[in-house]
């Protein structure tokens, strides 16, 4: 559980400060938007999470900052992509399929942003 908060803690945080100084309007706006689906996607997640296990969040953990860029986001959100599509399902137990949905509605989101960011 500690490395899936983490993950989507330090994301989170990284696309806020992202927002906040990129020059292109619709990038501004979009991350606007994403970042609002977003956090209530991960509130919902890790309050599933953690009722499925029985365990509460540990906020002991190291956030690990990039200097993104209008140029460096979309790789980095790539990356993320990944992170949901490859590693967060063998971090879920296999009768955790609810949280498999959520992370579903994250990828959505995540593609969204993808074709958002590409508008001029």
């Amino acid at each position: 559980m500690h490395e899936i908060v983490q993950e989507l803690t330090q994301f989170r945080i990284q696309m806020k400060l992202y927002h906040w100084k990129t020059s292109f309007f619709s990038r501004h706006i979009g991350s606007d938007d994403f970042l609002e689906e977003f956090d209530k996607l991960t509130d919902k997640f890790v309050e599933v999470l953690s009722g499925s296990r029985n365990e509460k969040v540990n906020d002991k953990f190291t956030i690990k900052l990039s200097k993104l860029s209008d140029t460096t986001i979309k790789e980095y959100i790539l990356g993320f992509r990944v992170w949901l599509c490859d590693t967060l399902p063998t971090l879920l137990m296999p009768q955790e399929t609810d949280l498999l949905n959520l992370r579903d509605e994250m990828l959505a989101n995540v593609n969204r942003l993808l074709y958002v960011f590409e508008l001029r």
